[in-house]
C-alpha cells in the first residue's frame, strides 16, 4: 500500500503532520519507539532493554506488518501509533503503541494519530478496533473514550515483571466511512488549537469522566458475577 498523504495541524505557527512511515523507514520507527519506551515504560508491554536488542530486519519486518502513522514538526518525530490486524479477533484491528513527546502534550496530536488508524482500519474493512490500556493512565483512558472506545469485558496485565499493572481492552465499533467533505479532498486535515487553559481543563474534566465510568463499569460487572 502506498504511504498515506500526510495531514497538518497548526499549533502555535508550527506545523505537525502526521505521515504512514514505508518499509525504508526502519531507522525511524526503532529511534520514536525506543524514546517512547525510555519515556513511559508502563506504558507498553515490550521493555526499552528488549528493543533496544532488536536487529534492523526485526524494525522493518515491523512496517510490513503494521501500519505505523508518527507525527512530525520540522525534521522532528515527536508522536506514533501503529495499527495492525487482531490475530485472535476475527474482523477486528489492533491500535497500539500510541506515544507522543512529552512536550508536544494536550495539543491535539494523540487524538489525530488514533484518527489516522481509525482511517486506516475502515480503510482495510476491518468491523472494530481494540486496544489495551493501563487502569491508571487517565489521560490516554479519557482520549480513548472521547473517541469512541469503551470497555469490553477483558482485562489484562503486562508481562513479568510488571503483572501488578493491569489493563483495560477497549474497542471501538467502526461504521462505514462517509464520504469526504469538499474540504477534505486534498488530504489535509485543518484543526484549530484550543486555548491552552481551555484544554488543560477539558482534558482534566475528561480523565475524571473516565475514571468514574471505569469504576461504574466494574461495579455492573462484579454484580453480574
Amino acid at each position: 500500500m502506498a504511504p498515506s498523504r500526510p495531514t497538518g495541524l497548526n499549533l502555535k505557527m508550527n506545523v505537525v503532520k502526521i505521515e504512514r512511515l514505508t518499509t525504508s523507514d526502519e531507522g525511524r520507527l526503532r529511534a520514536i519507539r525506543l524514546r517512547a519506551l525510555q519515556d513511559a515504560p508502563d506504558a507498553f508491554g515490550t521493555t526499552l532493554e528488549e528493543a533496544s536488542r532488536q536487529p534492523f530486519e526485526v524494525w522493518r519486518r515491523q512496517l510490513e506488518q503494521f501500519a505505523v502513522f508518527v507525527s512530525t514538526t520540522g525534521d522532528r518525530d515527536i508522536g506514533i501509533v501503529r495499527g495492525g490486524g487482531h490475530e485472535d479477533c476475527n474482523g477486528a484491528a489492533y491500535l497500539l503503541s500510541l506515544w507522543v513527546a512529552p512536550e508536544m502534550r494536550r495539543q491535539g496530536i494523540a487524538a489525530a494519530l488514533v484518527d489516522s488508524v481509525v482511517a486506516w482500519a475502515r480503510t482495510e474493512g476491518f468491523r472494530r478496533l481494540v486496544l489495551d490500556v493501563a487502569e491508571s493512565n487517565a489521560a490516554a483512558l479519557a482520549l480513548y473514550m472521547r473517541k469512541g472506545f469503551v470497555p469490553n469485558g477483558t482485562f489484562g496485565t503486562l508481562p513479568h515483571p510488571r503483572r501488578h499493572i493491569r489493563e483495560y481492552q477497549l474497542e471501538k465499533k467502526l461504521e462505514p466511512e462517509p464520504p469526504p467533505a469538499m474540504n477534505d479532498v486534498a488530504g489535509h486535515l485543518e484543526v484549530r488549537r484550543l486555548d491552552d487553559r481551555l484544554m488543560r481543563n477539558l482534558d482534566a474534566l475528561d480523565e475524571v469522566r473516565a475514571k468514574a465510568d471505569l469504576a461504574k463499569y466494574e461495579l455492573n460487572v462484579a454484580r453480574v458475577q
